[in-house]
């Protein structure tokens, strides 16, 4: 007798969070919150009149199969400060990929910044991620993204998995930055010309009229930290790279980056 022994289905976290901020009396109001799943937004009261927002994925990581949808919507003249409660987990994904959809429409004199904590990758994980951008001529953002490859204190070492990472900006209708990320090769990365010792690395898009006149001053602030970077700035943009073996003194660098480029320290979250 033959008998058919099925694979169980496993419960998957799905989570869709949708925000809108307009201006109302001169400031930046909430106009729309929608959250679903495993998403949600917490909203702090501040002092500044640039509102913060942090977003908490209640599943506590991302394993195959999970997906994650954000949409950030200001209109004009809105302010919006969006980070992570903390890090995302990636953790081992035994078939399809965890997916993570981040989408950002930004109307005239509007002023966003996302400001993800780390991404920590895990053995065997597997992340899709795209980040799309659709912006006015005369709004200004800036994008932090730091990857983790393993919990360096814990002595893991990611030998497989994968992460694609896919941005593209819009910036008055016309595609101003492009980038590709995948890492996967982990051998291949190890090696002097790429990652080489770095177990932490990030990427720090900064789009704003005032861009290019930041980048020498950033190179002097890099310069003196205990990270490799470069640092560049063309088509209204600068763009930031930074590599570290120590996960640590990588947060202490983007905590200096994200208050040169926007005058104040980052938000509470990324500061406990």
């Amino acid at each position: 007798m033959l008998v058919r022994v099925s694979k169980p289905v496993m419960q998957r976290a799905k989570g869709v969070l949708r925000i809108g901020f307009d201006t109302r009396k001169g400031r930046s109001s909430l106009s729309d919150l929608h959250q679903a799943g495993c998403l949600k937004a917490m909203l702090p009261r501040t002092h500044s009149p640039v509102p913060d927002a942090v977003m908490i994925n209640t599943a506590g990581g991302l394993t195959g199969g999970d997906s994650l949808s954000v949409d950030v919507r200001l209109s004009e003249g809105a302010q919006l400060r969006l980070a992570t409660q903390t890090a995302e987990r990636i953790y081992r994904s035994p078939a399809d990929p965890a997916r993570s959809d981040l989408r950002f429409s930004l109307g005239k004199d509007a002023r966003f910044d996302w400001l993800a904590q780390e991404t920590i990758l895990f053995e065997a994980g597997h992340l899709e991620r795209s980040i799309t951008v659709d912006m006015n001529e005369t709004s200004s953002a800036l994008f932090v993204e730091p990857i983790i490859l393993g919990r360096t204190a814990m002595g893991e070492q990611v030998t497989s998995g994968v992460l694609k990472d896919q941005w593209r900006v819009h910036r008055g209708g016309r595609l101003i930055y492009a980038d590709a990320l995948r890492l996967g090769d982990f051998d291949e990365l190890r090696h002097p010309a790429a990652l080489g010792d770095a177990v932490a690395i990030a990427s720090v898009l900064f789009v704003d009229g005032q861009a290019a006149d930041r980048c020498d001053g950033l190179k002097e602030l890099l310069s003196g930290e205990p990270v490799e970077a470069g640092c560049s700035s063309w088509n209204g943009f600068l763009l930031a790279r930074l590599l570290s073996p120590d996960a640590a003194a990588l947060r202490r660098a983007l905590i200096k980056v994200m208050t040169f480029l926007r005058g104040r320290e980052p938000p509470r979250v990324w500061m406990m």
